[in-house]
């Protein structure tokens, strides 16, 4: 956990509140009773800093607030500060929009680069998750890279202002150096945002704000999807992809049944180390009544020569194309993993669409059994339960026994026995095969 950022929201809060007062679904699948792995992350212990001087004392100083009214992030969060201030704390603040070019007080929050002064501070900050602030003779200036940099940071405020009350947050000290990203030591942003909210682990509502929420449409077909990219991409480095296929109790249109209301996606980040924390994340969403595969999966067994590849799948490798496009993506290591109905969808892509992936979790699915030449050269780690009484055991298991067949020696599988359906937090709680995922490249 990076000091200087728990420094940051702290000095942020303190400062600014100085200014103020100066299925159908699969039956089997639910998540009842379910287990979350916490993380193994280092507490980060706060570290004070201080301004030179106190420049908004006691609500006797008038301020005003300089923003971009054209920048739409920023004006929505200028405008619900504005109502906190006015409603809760009835402070004199005037916000100004440096198109109208109004000036009214002579102190100052500057918000992005509403004025010249911002620029080295926007400079300082070099990835995804940075933040700053610095503090001038007779300015703040706050700046921030994205919009959850800026959501947390006006909520972290207002949340500090309500529990511990005005009159406690009067700050001073000798220090106007600017808070960055750059100096954050070795923690991730996911690791703080855990920390200053008093969780041990990461949760739905962490996977809710840190996935943006996307839709495509292709041939006619439009699928929701969350996107997760990591808060220090950059375009010089190229980064791996999983694709997250989830199963049929997550079909719908809500985008968040399928990601926040699973827990694979969840349990994935809370592993050691968390590989996928630094990974391109991708996962669409499969609309009611639709399927990854048009097959039965209470038979264990289809073909892929006489079942046409489903429109929502042929969407799935369409968003696949415009994110390899978007972003920088290390082609060689593009991984697919997948739920029951997504896991009969994830052997459905290794098998027509091998070249794209360099390997896959299929849990608790079913494949293409006369297909064990093509998928002979694939690594794959799978897992199903004997006493699975939706999606049957033979069908993975002619599978694998079809890869070994044609002489395949890259298949791991897991049998596991006393699971039934519910094989999903044992595989995404187990660090051992997320691991050797992202260990493997074409």
């Amino acid at each position: 956990m990076k000091k200087s950022l728990i420094c940051l929201f702290m000095a942020v809060a303190i400062l600014l509140c100085a200014v103020g007062c100066s299925n159908t679904n699969d039956p089997a699948e639910t998540t009842a009773g379910t287990t979350v792995a916490t993380t193994t992350a280092t507490t980060p212990k706060p570290e004070e800093k201080f301004m030179s001087e106190t420049l908004f004392k006691n609500g006797e100083t008038k301020f005003q607030i300089i923003y971009d009214g054209n920048d739409e992030l920023i004006a929505s969060y200028v405008d619900s500060f504005m109502d906190f201030m006015l409603d809760e704390l009835n402070v004199d603040i005037y916000a100004s929009d440096i198109n109208e070019d109004s000036k009214k007080y002579d102190k100052e929050l500057v918000i992005g680069g509403a004025r010249d002064i911002a620029e080295p501070v926007i400079e300082s900050m070099n990835n995804r998750s940075d933040f700053a602030i610095k503090v001038l003779e007779n300015s703040i200036v706050l700046c921030a890279t994205n919009e959850l940099s800026y959501k947390y940071l006006f909520e972290y405020f207002e949340e500090m202002i309500e529990t511990r009350g005005v009159n406690d947050l009067t700050l001073t000290s000798d220090d106007d150096v600017v808070y960055s990203e750059s100096m954050m030591k070795e923690t991730s942003y996911i690791d703080y945002w855990m920390y200053a909210n008093g969780k041990s682990k990461c949760d739905s509502e962490l996977i809710e704000m840190i996935f943006e929420r996307r839709e495509n449409t292709h041939n006619g077909t439009t699928l929701p999807y969350r996107l997760y990219v990591p808060f220090d991409y950059t375009p010089d480095k190229d980064y791996p992809v999983l694709l997250f296929m989830h199963g049929a109790g997550e079909r719908g249109n809500d985008g968040s049944k399928h990601l926040s209301g699973f827990p694979v996606v969840t349990n994935l980040f809370n592993l050691e180390d968390a590989p996928v924390e630094d990974a391109i994340i991708i996962a669409p969403q499969c609309p009611a009544n639709q399927k990854w595969v048009d097959m039965d999966w209470s038979s264990g067994a289809y073909s892929v020569d006489s079942t046409p590849e489903s429109n929502e799948m042929k969407c799935v490798l369409d968003i696949l194309d415009k994110i390899f496009d978007e972003f920088s993506v290390d082609s060689d290591r593009v991984y697919v993993t997948g739920v029951s109905m997504g896991g009969i969808g994830t052997w459905d892509l290794i098998t027509r669409h091998g070249d794209i992936f360099a390997a896959a979790v299929p849990m608790c699915g079913t494949g293409d059994a006369s297909k064990g030449a093509v998928l002979k050269n694939m690594p794959i780690w799978t897992v199903h339960s004997s006493d699975d009484p939706t999606v049957p055991f033979s069908g993975t298991k002619n599978v694998v026994d079809a890869i070994e067949a044609a002489g395949g020696d890259k298949v791991e599988f897991s049998e596991l026995n006393g699971y039934g359906h519910n094989i999903w937090n044992w595989t995404s709680e187990n660090d051992e095969i997320y691991t050797w995922l992202f260990e493997q490249s074409k």
